[in-house]
């Protein structure tokens, strides 16, 4: 269910292609000047583009095959087996870039060298957070680098889901399921996840001023993959065993603190979703080794990757990246993890005393 934004809606691709009968696949290559589109249908496209104010790339950036550097580590990619969606953004970011002629090379702003490889580049595309020999790096580029962050909380320019909108959502849901006793689990250490647990507890609060929220912080995106389940299974640990009363609705900012909450949570012999609900967020592969269907917002990886290469349009075309946010919409799964309060039998701290494993 598409989660309805009240921020100002920007002109996108797809709203041409509503516009036009056209897919927005060919609206896309339209703009692009992809020699599979024909000329009287690109110049359909681009007189709406222009009446709309939408940003059409010149021809003439595209013969000239740009250099696009984008920020994305090894780790990112070596480090995302289960969740496949790093991996996923750099081949969807690769192959938009290049049906738009240009150049496209991956750097890691942390590793010896990288300074070196973005000589000549057109524009950089940070993709998450950077760490602090990345900054470092990139606090010396030269200001009229065009820089983008995608999911990344602090450059001027960036782009990411609509996690107000999502918060919303998921806010609806829990307070219509009587839900007045809430965890949230994730890395409350800045950045997407924080976003987003902030936005659900703002919705929260404003449905209902005496809704009890709970953080269970934890710094697992700090460290290594091997660490991580160590270190969340010890924070749930630290929470639910000195939860009492429990919460009735347990929300995760990310599919791996959900991935890893769900299985915690059932080699208790915690009944998710009988005892304790279940929320998430995001839409990885990874949900689909689950025997419940997570009630979930997520945002898709296409519509992200399209977003940048719209934006990234607009800054060849003119010459600069101007300070924006642009949000993409998000949407909601139902799912048949969270239960109705008046149907749900009370949480026991016993359980947490169990050592059972699934």
């Amino acid at each position: 269910m598409p989660v309805k934004s009240t921020r100002r809606k920007l002109v996108r691709a797809t709203d041409l292609a509503k516009r036009l009968g056209l897919s927005p696949m060919t609206v896309s290559r339209a703009l692009r000047g992809h020699g599979t589109v024909a000329e009287e249908t690109r110049s359909r496209v681009v007189r709406l583009a222009k009446e709309l104010g939408f940003a059409v790339p010149d021809p003439a950036v595209r013969l000239g095959a740009p250099k696009i550097v984008f920020h994305m580590t090894e780790s990112m990619l070596l480090e995302d087996p289960l969740l496949q969606f790093w991996s996923r953004l750099y081949f969807l970011f690769k192959k938009r870039m290049e049906e738009a002629g240009r150049r496209c090379e991956q750097v890691d702003l942390a590793a010896p060298g990288a300074p070196g490889r973005l000589d000549g580049c057109a524009a950089l595309v940070v993709f998450n957070f950077l760490e602090p020999r990345a900054e470092a790096v990139l606090s010396r580029l030269p200001k009229s680098l065009p820089v983008l962050g995608v999911l990344n909380q602090t450059l001027p320019a960036r782009i990411g889901a609509d996690e107000a909108a999502a918060g919303e959502c998921l806010a609806q849901k829990l307070f219509a399921g009587g839900h007045r006793h809430v965890a949230v689990f994730g890395a409350k250490v800045g950045g997407v996840p924080q976003e987003r647990l902030e936005a659900l507890a703002r919705a929260l609060l404003r449905l209902d001023p005496g809704v009890r929220i709970d953080f269970i912080p934890s710094r697992y995106h700090t460290l290594a993959r091997g660490e991580q389940v160590r270190e969340m299974e010890g924070a749930l640990g630290r929470y639910f065993s000195k939860a009492d009363p429990g919460p009735t609705a347990l929300f995760c900012t990310d599919a791996h603190a959900t991935t890893v909450a769900y299985r915690w949570l059932r080699g208790r012999g915690v009944d998710l979703p009988g005892q304790l609900g279940l929320a998430g967020f995001d839409d990885f592969p990874v949900y689909a080794h689950l025997d419940l269907q997570i009630a979930r917002a997520s945002f898709r990886a296409e519509d992200l990757v399209e977003a940048v290469g719209e934006v990234l349009d607009a800054v060849l075309a003119r010459g600069a990246a101007r300070p924006r946010i642009v949000r993409i919409p998000v949407s909601f799964t139902e799912g048949d993890s969270l239960l109705p309060v008046s149907r749900m039998r009370p949480l026991s701290i016993e359980c947490f005393q169990q050592e059972k494993r699934i």
